[in-house]
């Protein structure tokens, strides 16, 4: 998927990495898990240039776009709307690391940290199910995936 949809497979693997912080914080491993999204973030950003490929095409949404552009009038703005969202994503997701690694949450709040880290995670992962159901859906819908006939 990475190489199909390189930004978005991307931004679903910092958040995958992003959701099991509380762990790698009671295990000791930040500095690993630092080290290697960050190592990972810069391979992606490149090698994959996830940035050029934002087009509704690139992410494989060109005929819900099409479709929906009479109804939704921000739809032209597709890509710059999701580099956006994934610049916000990818900083409030370090700002929640450095949060949960420098500070003691407040003691009538012990679970402050873990529960916010969870929810911004199970946030991204439904905009993730909708997103690639969408894909998958739209691309049954126009023929993509089935096979070609000799």
């Amino acid at each position: 998927m990475i190489n199909e949809i390189p930004l978005m497979s991307t931004w679903f693997l910092l958040v995958s990495t992003f959701s099991l912080l509380p762990l790698l914080l009671k295990d000791g491993l930040l500095l690993a898990y630092v080290v290697t999204t960050l190592a990972f973030l810069i391979v992606c950003l490149t090698s994959f240039s996830i940035f050029e490929k934002t087009s509704e095409e690139d992410l494989q949404l060109k005929s819900l776009s099409l479709s929906n552009r009479g109804y939704i009038p921000s739809f032209k703005a597709f890509s710059k709307i999701i580099k956006s969202l994934f610049i916000v994503s990818v900083t409030l997701m370090g700002i929640l690391t450095l949060m949960s690694a420098t500070l003691t949450p407040p003691q009538k709040l012990p679970d402050l940290f873990p529960v916010s880290v969870s929810v911004v995670s199970c946030l991204h992962f439904l905009f993730f199910l909708m997103y690639f159901n969408a894909v998958v859906l739209w691309d049954s819908r126009n023929g993509r995936n089935q096979k070609k006939i000799n």
